[in-house]
């Protein structure tokens, strides 16, 4: 299993009530995308540039995917804008995989039997892998798990175990993941003068 799949069974498994915006879960399921490929030494990093490796890719299609997106000529692409022309769709793509290879399924909650089905992990070996990942506190899985809110009890903020090309992409997730919020509050600030505007003026 990747570290994206990882990501996304953890963020259903362990998280199932807490709420991730889907545009930030994509950014985290990009940043393991680039982590996979960089240890896979299907890329490089020249600083801050995405740069082509020397191995092929990962058997996996969003690996796959991701490694034929990336700008790998002169002038090198930042890794910061290739995570932002990810958009927000990769979660949904990444969960519909998952329902799709029979990994995650729908069902009501027992206790609300009235609210709309959740997506729950059913036993496989991949959640068993993603699990373990997990409970080993793996500082890659732990550090983009904590980037969109969730981490294991008493864990304090980020593991500083990344080092490295690594720590650049981790870095570069988590400004993104900033920069995405106050766009966000931008909007809802912006909406809401203008909604004080029209209730003052407006019939």
């Amino acid at each position: 299993m990747t570290t994206p799949k990882n990501l996304l069974m953890i963020t259903i498994e362990v998280a199932p009530g807490h709420p991730v915006h889907p545009a930030d879960l994509s950014l985290s399921l990009a940043g393991a995308q680039l982590v996979d490929l960089l240890e896979a030494g299907a890329i490089g990093l020249d600083k801050r540039h995405v740069v082509p490796g020397w191995q092929p890719v990962p058997p996996d299609r969003f690996l796959w995917e991701a490694a034929t997106s990336l700008e790998l000529t002169r002038p090198y692409q930042l890794v910061s804008d290739w995570l932002s022309s990810r958009g927000d769709t990769l979660a949904a793509a990444y969960t519909a995989a998952l329902e799709a290879d029979g990994l995650a399924i729908r069902q009501r909650p027992r206790k609300h039997p009235f609210r709309r089905r959740e997506l729950v992990l059913v036993d496989s070996p991949a959640r068993r892998e993603a699990v373990e990942r997990w409970s080993a506190s793996e500082p890659v899985l732990a550090t983009l798990a904590g980037f969109i809110g969730i981490r294991r009890e008493g864990q304090q903020g980020s593991p500083r175990e990344v080092r490295g090309p690594v720590a650049t992409i981790l870095s570069a997730v988590q400004g993104a993941l900033v920069e995405l919020e106050a766009e966000r509050t931008e909007r809802i600030i912006t909406q809401a003068k203008f909604y004080e505007v029209w209730a003052r003026y407006g019939d």
